[in-house]
């Protein structure tokens, strides 16, 4: 009976306790990038955003749903409400307290990976990363650095942080060459099969202000 005990104690801590274990660091990322590659999810978070240069740190709270290729939702509801949404091709940005959208071609924000957009394209992440893992930062988490491939202002290195139990992503942390911190914090997440293209869809409001962004007129 012991024996028997003994053996199920292993297969349950085994089955349930490590979809990555005694993986190596690449064929943990090859599972992350097939269960996300083709699929979308959704979370709900917390983003953190600290400005070194200005010793400021900035918290917000909402959800999101990403789908490859390049369309997201961001929901915030704290600390105001705000939405950014991208299609693919038009990126908006709502404010409703003030009732402003600004627009963009969402291949300029996507490009360089900005506000965790890689995430819509995950089954390119070694095209556009070096990929390596740092360790555990938990008992649970795995902990892989992202650089670059090609020289970006906007991220100097991401870290991509993986539940090895779930193979969830859990976490990013991203820094940009002044050092400046952004961390999202991920729970609740959910592979979606059937999320239509409409869910990325956004009509401009009646009467908002509307400012078109073009690249390089910052």
């Amino acid at each position: 009976m012991f024996k028997k005990i003994f053996f199920l104690s292993l297969f349950l801590f085994y089955t349930f306790c490590g979809a990555a274990y005694g993986l190596e660091p690449d064929e943990i990322m090859d599972k992350v990038i097939s269960k996300y590659g083709e699929r979308a999810f959704s979370a709900s978070f917390v983003q953190t955003t600290s400005f070194k240069s200005m010793d400021m740190t900035d918290t917000a709270s909402g959800y999101i749903i990403f789908k490859p290729p390049y369309k997201m939702r961001w929901k915030y509801y704290t600390p105001e409400v705000q939405e950014v949404i991208s299609d693919g091709k038009t990126l908006w940005i709502y404010n409703e307290k003030d009732n402003q959208v600004t627009t963009a071609k969402a291949e300029n924000f996507f490009k360089n990976g900005r506000g965790g957009s890689f995430l819509t394209d995950i089954k390119n992440l070694r095209k556009n990363f070096e990929i390596s893992l740092e360790g555990k930062v938990k008992n649970n988490v795995y902990r892989f650095r992202l650089l670059p491939l090609k020289e970006n202002a906007d991220i100097s290195s991401v870290y991509l942080l993986i539940s090895s139990a779930s193979l969830d992503i859990v976490g990013i942390s991203t820094y940009n060459a002044y050092d400046d911190e952004n961390i999202l914090e991920f729970k609740n997440v959910k592979l979606l099969n059937d999320i239509p293209n409409s869910e990325f869809d956004f009509t401009i409001p009646r009467g908002a202000e509307v400012i078109r962004y073009e690249e390089g007129t910052e």
